[in-house]
């Protein structure tokens, strides 16, 4: 992906260059940043999450792919292929660093609020809401 990013970003960037030579409105610019942005967060987010189901192939490819290939998942969306990996890193995260036992425990007993990031900085992971008691 760290790669597609730097090639696909820098092939938009000379699209839009060349747009700026030819015409060259001081809003373009914002408007061509806008557009890269915005084509980059799609793509990445496409190649994340879709196809949902994995995908082999058209069905007239299924025989082949079966015979050759027996043992290939086929194509997923990134994210969805390493889904248990990422939650259990993901869980064990929150467990160890923001829902431990001792915040825990200051939070339920002495009131004291499950704000920051895991260490200690600004950020508010889990910012308390209304008034402390």
């Amino acid at each position: 992906i760290v790669d597609m990013g730097l090639w696909g970003g820098f092939a938009l960037g000379l699209v839009q260059m060349g747009f700026w030579l030819l015409w060259s409105p001081k809003w373009t610019l914002t408007a061509g940043g806008a557009a890269v942005g915005y084509a980059t967060n799609l793509v990445a987010l496409k190649v994340m999450f879709e196809p949902v189901e994995p995908f082999k192939g058209p069905p007239w490819l299924h025989p082949f792919v079966d015979r050759y290939l027996p043992d290939w998942p086929g194509v997923q969306g990134l994210f969805l292929t390493r889904q248990d990996a990422v939650s259990s890193e993901f869980s064990g995260f929150m467990a160890n660093n923001v829902l431990t036992p001792s915040r825990l425990w200051s939070a339920m007993l002495l009131g004291v609020p499950l704000h920051g990031s895991a260490g200690g900085g600004g950020g508010g992971v889990l910012e308390a809401r209304g008034p402390q008691v």
